[in-house]
């Protein structure tokens, strides 16, 4: 029974091992292409204002807001003796971001947003783990980000009912600016294998290293203050986010 044993183990170690250089020599290079999805939301920091800022709630995204961005794109994954690999994404996404301000005094509340489309091209280095039926890895890398197709809206969330006209007048003032910005971006993904096919699921997260953080640099404003109140001549923000965390899947082709 010992020498049977014995042999069946032999025999397993050397089928395992005689495969063994074929193997290594096909996963020198795999990849994978395919489509994504994604959703999650944004984040606008505080801008810092200048000393001389006297004016505290007239100013719509003068102080912390959020928002929410989905889309979707595809992208294209190369992997280097299995467990280094080379990720680069196109993806578009809509986003749109609000800040509520009391007007007139506290009169009534209005939410002003800015939307606009975001074009997405990521470059991540990656460090796979493979194993059998899901690959992990953990990414990170620069994310080269172009704002486009923006617009402006405002509504009315509460107190007394504003005259139509009176609202048109409000949006007409306000207005958002175009924006090219680079990321720092840093996630976690899981790939799972199905035949020939893969499921990602990542979840990724994106800071924004060039949105000024200067109040002037990112809201311009004509603003014209009495003693009885604020009333903005004109604004204008730009479109972008100071950060986001998004959850993406979809489905790809290993090769």
């Amino acid at each position: 029974m010992k020498k049977v044993i014995f042999l069946w183990l032999i025999t397993v170690l050397s089928i395992f091992y005689s495969n063994k250089p074929a193997e290594a020599k096909m996963k020198i290079f795999s990849a994978s292409a395919g489509a994504l999805v994604t959703g999650g939301g944004d984040i606008w920091t505080k801008p810092d204002q200048p000393a001389d800022y006297v004016v505290t709630g007239a100013v719509p995204f003068n102080d912390t807001a959020g928002g929410y961005g989905v889309g979707g794109g595809v992208f294209f994954e190369a992997r280097f003796i299995r467990f280094i690999g080379l990720e680069f994404d196109i993806l578009f996404e809509y986003n749109k971001q609000w800040y509520n301000i009391d007007y007139n005094n506290g009169v009534a509340e209005l939410k002003y947003s800015i939307n606009y489309v975001n074009y997405r091209f990521p470059l991540l280095l990656k460090a796979v783990i493979p194993a059998n039926i899901v690959r992990f890895s953990i990414e990170i890398g620069p994310e080269f980000v172009l704002s486009r197709h923006t617009g402006t809206d405002i509504e009315q969330t509460s107190g007394i009912t504003i005259s139509e006209s009176t609202l048109k007048d409000i949006k007409s003032r306000f207005k958002s600016s175009e924006q090219n910005d680079v990321y720092f971006s840093a996630g976690l993904g899981f790939a799972f294998k199905v035949w020939k096919l893969s499921i990602p699921l990542n979840i990724r997260f994106a800071y924004n290293l060039t949105q000024p953080k200067e109040f002037e640099k990112r809201i311009s404003s004509e603003i014209n203050c009495t003693s009885q109140g604020c009333e903005i001549k004109s604004i204008t923000c730009t479109a972008s986010q100071t950060m986001d965390i998004h959850l993406m899947t979809g489905l790809a082709y290993d090769f």
